[in-house]
């Protein structure tokens, strides 16, 4: 087996003969992303599809007897479960909130768990999908890498909770370190059995961490979920606004509305926290915003105490006062 075993599962079993003829279990929405593997069981949930006449206990029979060779160390469990309709509307979810960029590398995962912590700090019931399946950060913010999503009695995946916050990444089901190689349609699957497969019971927030560029994922949250708005977040060079431009431009295309940005890593404090050197540049967010009739909603210096904090999945108000205050604004703009 190769070192990437979701992968390496997904090649074993997706083209599986039933009866006379193969059938791409993928393709026909059958087999439910991601497996979730352990040291010593793997556990696959297989989805009737309504559409199509198939003996699913062999399906379930192949699956096992093929895994069950190729991996005789682990415990091979199948669930089978009812495709339902209305788990797709949702409803048990108020808003889904999307926080983008178009850029890589300006923060904004860490603006996403700080809004997501602000928001459980408030009382507000709150969950957060990493969506970015091939560089997922969610789960090294909250220190969560070894918090392993478990089943509920319906077959649901149970995400793991910190600070209050339901948390679902792929980066908590895949092996540490190791790249997920997936084309466009495994994407589109992965993100819709994060977000109908997770049993979430009620939220009044689920905060959704999109990934760099305005790929798949852009299409695939404007075609197939109730999105609420999206916020987006850019550093003050002009190279990043950019990718923001495109990010903007998708959103309206797809009729998505922007609360407004956030301008992330604006300025650095000297020792008595006095001068503002703005080593990025300063005032090309706020025109930008200005030029494209989005509202701009504040800035957060570089925050030594924030970096560190993140990189142990700590959250703490007395740290980053800015951060806290910014989000806390942020977040009445959805009450109204």
């Amino acid at each position: 087996m190769e070192k990437n075993q979701q992968q390496d599962i997904i090649k074993l079993i997706d083209n599986i003969k039933v009866g006379n003829s193969k059938i791409s279990l993928l393709e026909n929405n059958i087999l439910l992303l991601p497996i979730n593997i352990k040291p010593a069981a793997i556990t696959i949930i297989l989805q009737k599809n309504p559409s199509l006449e198939l003996d699913y206990q062999e399906i379930i029979k192949k699956c096992e007897t093929i895994l069950s060779k190729k991996l005789p160390a682990k415990k091979i469990n199948i669930i089978l479960t009812a495709h339902d309709k209305n788990d797709r509307k949702l409803k048990n979810i108020d808003k889904i909130i999307l926080v983008a960029s178009g850029k890589g590398g300006v923060g904004k995962s860490t603006i996403t768990a700080n809004l997501a912590y602000v928001a459980a700090q408030s009382g507000l019931r709150i969950g957060i999908i990493d969506a970015d399946i091939y560089g997922p950060s969610i789960h090294h913010l909250f220190d969560i890498k070894s918090d392993k999503p478990s089943l509920s009695d319906d077959k649901k995946i149970i995400p793991p909770m910190k600070y209050g916050i339901k948390i679902m990444s792929i980066g908590s089901m895949v092996e540490e370190g190791k790249a997920i190689i997936w084309r466009g349609p495994m994407l589109g699957k992965a993100l819709n059995n994060l977000f109908y497969g997770t049993d979430w019971q009620e939220l009044d927030i689920l905060f959704v961490d999109m990934p760099p560029g305005t790929g798949d994922t852009y299409i695939t949250m404007a075609k197939n979920f109730p999105i609420h708005s999206s916020i987006i977040v850019s550093t003050p060079q002009k190279l990043a606004l950019i990718d923001v431009e495109r990010s903007v431009d998708i959103f309206t295309k797809t009729n998505i509305k922007i609360t407004g940005i956030i301008e992330n890593m604006a300025y650095l404090t000297d020792d008595n926290g006095k001068t503002k050197n703005y080593i990025f540049g300063s005032g090309n967010v706020e025109q930008f915003s200005k030029e494209n009739n989005i509202e701009y909603l504040g800035c957060l210096p570089i925050e030594a105490k924030l970096s560190a904090n993140s990189d142990h999945g700590k959250f703490s108000i007395e740290d980053n006062k800015t951060a806290y205050q910014l989000c806390k604004n942020i977040l009445n703009k959805f009450n109204h």
